[in-house]
């Protein structure tokens, strides 16, 4: 076995282990953050299944949370949809996006009191380490600059080759 393909049977395995990637479970998209002013404080976290509506799910979520900025993709999906991961990848270049993947996860929450009195509760994320498989892998290779080890949260890409699922007689 190559250094290769036991990394490709240990990712297999782990992979198997979400069972939220499936495609009654979309590709979901959000604004996260550390709080910081930091080059690698903001990102737009995108998770789950890539179905055929991602691409447009993912036009809307510009449109309306960034008003057209650009940034950074944390990818954290086990694939789904070739065709829709293929537009999201040419996507992310047009717009000009660079990717990462990485899983956003709640870091910190904090419960204060302002000082118009109203008590409030903040979340800041982070990045772990997160898993961008099959599908994915095109989403990610259309970042106008990639990353595997952003922000100190090494990810994993799972590759394979692509069938489809109507049998052939």
């Amino acid at each position: 076995i190559t250094y290769t393909t036991s990394i490709a049977y240990h990712f297999l395995g782990t992979a198997s282990c979400l069972y939220a990637d499936t495609p009654d479970h979309p590709m979901t998209f959000k604004l996260s953050g550390t709080g910081g002013n930091c080059s690698t404080c903001q990102w737009i976290a995108a998770e789950v299944t890539i179905t055929e509506d991602t691409p447009e799910a993912f036009k809307t979520f510009i449109i309306h949370e960034l008003h057209s900025q650009k940034g950074i993709v944390a990818l954290n999906s086990l694939g789904g949809n070739l065709p829709g991961a293929l537009k999201l990848g040419v996507l992310l270049r047009e717009l000009g996006f660079e990717t990462t993947v990485a899983d956003t996860t709640t870091a910190l929450t904090d419960e204060s009191v302002g000082i118009d009195g109203i008590r409030r509760r903040m979340e800041w994320e982070g990045l772990e380490p997160g898993q961008c498989a099959s599908a994915c892998a095109w989403a990610c290779v259309g970042g106008t600059v990639r990353y595997l080890n952003y922000a100190d949260a090494p990810g994993q890409i799972g590759l394979h080759q692509f069938y489809d699922l109507i049998e052939r007689y």
